[in-house]
């Protein structure tokens, strides 16, 4: 039988051969630019969002025969990822039973945009009297603790010298702006609209606050009837209140937090 011999000088070329390939690739790797190797991850530039900007964004993006001129618009990092959002809401010249609402993310300084979600008020959604609009920065915050912001709509002045609000939440996986839904106390579901003011014997009123320190905003509605004496006392109106809730899924009616401030 014979005696397999092993080829040691064989294998000492195969060695040398395979020291010299990984010297030249760890050369190469140093002196040539990593973009080569290793793809480049782009972040998305950050654009300075001026008037000029939301105003070609405007003319790009409001329909047709609505009215450009009197669109308005807010700023803000609704999502936290430290890029602007522009929120614009216009309608068709009045009167109308139309109005607009979209969010916008610029992508350069030319009035390209991304469109983050619309939504349509229309005949079977009439909830706005005037173009709905963004008044203050303490009217966008993260009222339901998912770490991304709703925001509260100015929708108008009505005949009862009172003002119209609305609560919208963005859908970011649907690309939805929605309405924040409540669900009041007989159980009956509706779109978080709310009023502020009144008349001199009925005035109407909400605010956002964390009455039980969850990190979650409650809304609380309220409602005041005159029932006599110094107009500005408080003890000349009978107010209700009503509080509602987040549960994940919806504000709802919480009775407990509401008798405690009525009280």
């Amino acid at each position: 039988m014979k005696k397999r011999v092993t080829n040691w000088k064989y294998i000492l070329i195969v060695a040398i051969f395979a020291f010299f390939v990984a010297v030249f690739s760890i050369w190469q790797l140093k002196i040539l630019p990593k973009e080569l190797f290793v793809p480049e991850i782009k972040k998305q530039k950050k654009i300075e969002v001026t008037e000029e900007l939301t105003d070609k964004i405007i003319e790009k993006i409001v329909p047709e025969n609505f009215d450009r001129k009197t669109a308005c618009f807010f700023v803000n990092d609704l999502d936290n990822d430290k890029i602007s959002e522009i929120i614009i809401g216009t309608t068709p010249p009045q009167p109308t039973y139309q109005a607009y609402l979209t969010v916008v993310t610029p992508i350069d300084e030319t009035g390209n945009y991304k469109k983050i979600a619309d939504f349509y008020f229309d005949e079977e959604n009439i909830s706005f009297r005037s173009t709905p609009c963004l008044q203050e920065a303490k009217d966008i915050l993260d009222i339901d603790g998912d770490g991304k912001k709703e925001f509260v709509l100015d929708l108008g002045t009505g005949g009862a010298s009172n003002e119209a609000f609305g609560i919208f939440k963005i859908d970011w996986e649907k690309n939805k702006i929605e309405w924040l839904k409540i669900k009041r106390k007989d159980g009956q579901i509706e779109n978080s609209f709310f009023l502020r003011g009144g008349s001199v014997m009925h005035q109407e009123d909400f605010e956002l606050k964390d009455l039980d320190s969850d990190g979650k905003l409650e809304i609380i509605e309220k409602e005041g009837e005159y029932i006599g004496g110094d107009w500005e006392s408080k003890e000349s109106w009978k107010w209700q209140i009503f509080v509602y809730k987040w549960d994940g899924e919806i504000y709802n009616y919480d009775e407990e937090l509401s008798n405690l401030l009525e009280k």
